[in-house]
């Protein structure tokens, strides 16, 4: 497992993420209110339960979750991963409104080390093993039938395969999965 581990490192990366709010506005005006509000040290997520136009966010202060570099376009990409934690964005002007960002965390990059990830991959190579002895026990069994079949390999052969089930999920690839060991 460590061997499958090591050779397959690259898929046990985590990408460099933060954790955002954000407070969405539709005007110029309520933006710079609000903005003005937050250098005066107002709370965060209470004015963004209490302003934010963002249905999906407002009431929970505006948590946007971890997000990573790909997240947003390259420019907004860069102003969030520059902001220290703790700190806001000036005002964010979009198509549709403005918003103000408050980074609430960072998390390095990082690889999920193998002591957390072993039981996935365990589980991972043992169905893979299961579904290659399944394909080959089927492929006896069909040239064992085939050979007592006369005539039959003169005659294309079409038969159904077993869906396989889709491989699972091995937990902590997902850079935004919240279920990460990151709180």
């Amino acid at each position: 497992m460590v061997e499958f581990y090591e050779e397959h490192r690259d898929q046990f990366k985590i990408p460099e993420r933060l954790r955002l709010r954000w407070i969405k506005t539709t005007t110029s005006s309520a933006a710079q209110r609000i903005y003005h509000q937050l250098l005066s040290g107002h709370d965060f997520a209470t004015l963004a339960q209490k302003y934010s136009t963002d249905a999906e966010t407002a009431a929970a202060g505006g948590e946007l979750g971890l997000v990573d570099q790909n997240s947003y376009p390259e420019a907004l990409t860069q102003i969030l991963f520059s902001l220290p934690v703790g700190q806001t964005t000036p005002i964010v002007l979009f198509e549709d409104g403005q918003a103000i960002f408050k980074v609430d965390a960072h998390y390095s990059a990082e690889t999920i080390p193998f002591s957390l990830i072993k039981t996935e991959i365990r589980s991972w190579l043992v169905q893979q093993a299961q579904e290659q002895g399944y394909q080959a026990w089927l492929a006896n069994r069909l040239q064992t039938h085939l050979k007592t079949l006369p005539g039959i390999l003169d005659q294309p052969l079409t038969l159904p395969m077993p869906r396989s089930k889709p491989l699972p999920h091995i937990k902590g690839i997902d850079p935004v999965d919240e279920n990460q060991r990151h709180g």
